[in-house]
C-alpha cells in the first residue's frame, strides 16, 4: 500500500509542477500580448460646421452645402430647430451633389438646446461612409431650421466623421 501511496504522491507533484508551468507560461504570454502597442483609434472630426451664437430665425433661404475633400465614415450630423415648440425630431440626411445620391435619411432623436428648448438638436448617428464630394444637408422640416445673417441664410449643421480610405 505505500507504494501505491508513494506513486499518488508523486503523481500529485507531477500534476502540480504542470499546473504551474502552464500558469507561468500563461502569465508570460499574457505579459507579452499586454506589451504590444496596439494602433491609434481613428478618431472623430468635425468636418462641416457652421452653428454660431448669433440671433437665430426659423426657415433657411438657401441650402446648406458641404464639400468633403476625402472619404468619410460619417457618425454624427445635427440640425438646430430653435423656435420649433418643441417639434419632434424629423429627419436628416445627405444628398451627393455630384450623383445625386441620397445618404438616409435618418430618423432624428431630440435634444434641450439654450434656454431648456426642448427638441432643439435633431442628432443622428448614421455611421455611413461616403466619398469626397459636395453634399447637401437634408433636413425634413425646413420651416423650423434655425438660420442667421452669419450663415448666409442656410439651415445650420455639424457633421463629424472619421477619415477612411
Amino acid at each position: 500500500m505505500s507504494v501505491k501511496t508513494s506513486f499518488d504522491e508523486q503523481h500529485r507533484h507531477t500534476r502540480r509542477r504542470i499546473g504551474r508551468a502552464m500558469l507561468c507560461a500563461g502569465l508570460l504570454v499574457v505579459a507579452a500580448v499586454s506589451t504590444v502597442r496596439q494602433p491609434a483609434l481613428a478618431q472623430e472630426l468635425t468636418i462641416f460646421d457652421n452653428g454660431n451664437i448669433a440671433a437665430v430665425e426659423n426657415g433657411p433661404r438657401g441650402p446648406t452645402i458641404v464639400p468633403i475633400n476625402q472619404p468619410y465614415i460619417v457618425t454624427y450630423i445635427h440640425t438646430y430647430h430653435y423656435f420649433s415648440g418643441g417639434l419632434p425630431p424629423g429627419q436628416i440626411g445627405l444628398r451627393s451633389m455630384d450623383t445625386g445620391e441620397m445618404y438616409g435619411p435618418w430618423q432624428a432623436v431630440g435634444q434641450v438646446g439654450q434656454g431648456g428648448v426642448p427638441n432643439a438638436y435633431w442628432i443622428v448617428r448614421p455611421n455611413v461612409r461616403i466619398p469626397p464630394g459636395t453634399y447637401r444637408v437634408y433636413d425634413s422640416h425646413r420651416p423650423s431650421w434655425s438660420t442667421n445673417a452669419e450663415v448666409g441664410w442656410v439651415g445650420f449643421a455639424t457633421i463629424k466623421g472619421i477619415p477612411t480610405n
